[in-house]
Formats: structure tokens, sequence, C-alpha cells
């Protein structure tokens, strides 16, 4: 009870100067509580937006990916029919390629990897 009737004995200038002051304070702490939410509320709708924009990328993207891989299967399997064992033998007959009966391999005397012929 004490610190109440402190108060209350200040002269009444002083009192409407501390009720000013609180008001004062009291109207930035709101204006800058709007300007807090109206930011948030901007930065919401910002992150909703990109989060719609990268669904739809990914969307997209997934299709191309569908796409892509559709393409990929039917140039395997064009690849698969036009390179089979019996038509690479043609093409290496038709280059004059012969076929390899026996391998010989060349031995070299030692390490050396290379010599002088000199």
């Amino acid at each position: 009870m004490q610190g109440n009737s402190a108060i209350c004995n200040f002269p009444i200038s002083f009192r409407r100067q501390l009720v000013s002051i609180h008001n004062f304070t009291l109207k930035k702490f709101i204006a800058l509580g709007f300007c807090l939410v109206f930011l948030l509320l901007a930065f919401y709708i910002f992150q909703v937006n990109e989060y719609t924009r990268a669904g739809f990328a990914i969307s997209e993207y997934q299709g191309r990916i569908a796409e892509v891989s559709r393409q990929n299967k039917q140039i395997e399997l064009n690849f698969s029919e036009t390179y089979t064992l019996a038509s690479l033998e043609g093409l290496l007959k038709m280059m004059d390629y012969e076929e390899v009966e026996r391998i010989q391999y060349v031995r070299m005397a030692g390490s050396q990897v290379a010599a002088n012929s000199r």
C-alpha cells in the first residue's frame, strides 16, 4: 500500500506526463505489432507462392523425366534391333575385316617395355 501512495503523491502534471508517455509507448508498441503482423503476413504469402511454384516445377520435371525415359527405352529398342550380332558380322565382312583364328603374343626379354634399336 505504501508503494501506491508514493505514486499518488506526485503532482498532477507529472502524472499526466507519465500517462502520456505510457500511452505513447503503447501506441508505438501497437503500431510496431501491426507492422510485424503485416510483414509476417507478406512473408507467409511469399513463401506459399514459392512453395506452390516449386510444386508445379517438380510435377513438370517429373513429366519430363517420364518422357525422356520413354524416349530412352525406344532408343535402346532401336539400337538392339539395328545392331544385332548378325548385322554386325555383315558390316564387318563388308568392311573387309577377317575373323581371328590364332593370337600370338610377343615375348619381351626382361622387364623392358621399349628397347633402343640403334
